[in-house]
């Protein structure tokens, strides 16, 4: 976890949450923290965009 937090400049628990997500093989995750983006491997998807609500509402409907 320090390689992340070194490597890719990382704060303590935002290195934790992609530690989590590498090891248990989540490569989504939907936050409006652009920082994400610096991890190769990782998708960020804001949940905020209007694409990323359109996509929501029609997954539900």
């Amino acid at each position: 976890m320090h390689i992340l937090e070194e490597q890719h400049k990382l704060h303590f628990w935002d290195a934790l949450l992609v530690a989590t997500m590498v090891e248990n093989h989540i490569h989504t995750i939907y936050t409006e923290d652009a920082h994400f983006r610096k991890i190769p491997g990782i998708t960020v998807i804001n949940p905020f965009t209007p694409s990323a609500v359109r996509d929501q509402i029609n997954r539900v409907s």
